[in-house]
């Protein structure tokens, strides 16, 4: 049984003896695929979709296909003006065993190089759902690690810095290591990377880390299928708790890390942005830690009352006491002074 393509739909356009990179499409999802062909003077009237040498489906100029695996797969073929046909391929649900070649071919010596009318070359990946991020202070620069699990084919990453309308793309420094991981019927890995920015000048900076599938090798068009992630870093003079960043973004997750360095603080401040289709959703929570005027003006009232009311219990406790202990001293003056008084009056006999 062979498997069946999903979610991207897009227009492959065959020509003859022409080789093609079709996008890739994404795993466990829909996936249509469309062929364009024409006679160009070709006595054959029938064609067979082939893939990875395996005859998918055959469809002839009368408008009719046969599927051989309608199971999981549809075929149709509609006549376009100047002579050309649209065959429309369609898989149910997308999965590896669906990525390769495909290949359109006159039926009429199937075998020979000569039938082919195009050739496409479509790969798979998964999509990217989660990133996992850590800022970490080393001396006078900021080491930003991410990692996320379970992608395929082994993931890369960019890190893009923008400050004052100015940008600086980080994708040469960057360093990776990876982890194979089996989950079920296929292989999937753990991707690893890291790179170390350093903020010359005072001010905010807004760093863009994108991990994306390294479906087609070409960074510039396999970044489109990345996931993102936002860290806003603010430089400054002041002085700041010192606190180690490690955060998990996914959907709602952050934190606000202030991180101390000589006499500059870097406050980094990770931010997600969830992509769906052209649409961003961003969310930002912070959490910091502060003593402000007010809060110490609190404790200082807070001492006070303690130690007044120390005072009061101190004075209540000792109340009967001390006033039975100065009667008694008052009492022992008296006799003393009666007994002085007496001594003076038989001296003067």
């Amino acid at each position: 049984m062979y498997g069946c393509i999903g979610v991207l739909i897009f227009m492959c356009q065959l020509v003859i003896l022409t080789g093609l990179n079709c996008e890739p499409f994404e795993e466990n999802q829909p996936y249509s695929i469309f062929f364009t062909w024409k006679l160009d003077g070709h006595g054959e009237s029938k064609v067979a979709l082939d893939k990875n040498g395996v005859i998918l489906a055959t469809c002839d100029t009368d408008s009719t296909c046969v599927n051989y695996f309608d199971h999981c797969s549809a075929t149709s073929i509609t006549p376009l003006p100047g002579g050309s046909f649209l065959i429309n391929h369609t898989i149910f649900t997308a999965s590896r065993r669906d990525a390769g070649e495909w290949t359109l071919k006159y039926l009429e010596g199937i075998q020979s190089e000569n039938s082919v009318v195009g050739r496409c070359h479509i790969a798979s990946y998964t999509k990217i759902y989660y990133t996992k991020c850590k800022s970490q202070l080393n001396k006078d620069n900021v080491e930003i690690m991410c990692e996320t699990a379970n992608a395929f084919p082994r993931s890369r990453c960019q890190f893009k810095v923008s400050h004052q309308q100015k940008e600086w793309l980080y994708s040469k420094n960057i360093s990776y290591s990876y982890e194979l991981n089996q989950n079920g019927r296929y292989d999937y890995y753990k991707t690893m990377c890291s790179t170390h920015i350093r903020f010359l000048k005072l001010g905010s900076y807004t760093v863009d880390v994108n991990m994306f599938p390294s479906v087609t090798g070409d960074d510039d068009s396999d970044v489109l299928l990345g996931f993102r992630s936002f860290v806003d870093v603010d430089v400054n003079g002041s002085s700041a708790l010192v606190e180690k960043c490690d955060d998990m973004f996914w959907h709602n997750t952050t934190r606000l890390c202030v991180l101390k360095v000589t006499e500059k603080v870097y406050s980094i401040r990770p931010t997600i942005t969830i992509m769906e289709s052209s649409q961003e959703t961003k969310v930002s929570t912070e959490i910091t830690w502060k003593i402000s005027g007010m809060q110490i003006i609190l404790i200082l009232i807070f001492s006070s009352t303690i130690i007044i009311s120390i005072i009061l219990y101190a004075t209540f406790k000792c109340g009967p006491l001390c006033q039975k202990a100065s009667t008694n001293s008052k009492t022992e003056k008296d006799e003393k002074k009666l007994v002085k008084n007496k001594d003076d009056s038989y001296s003067h006999f």
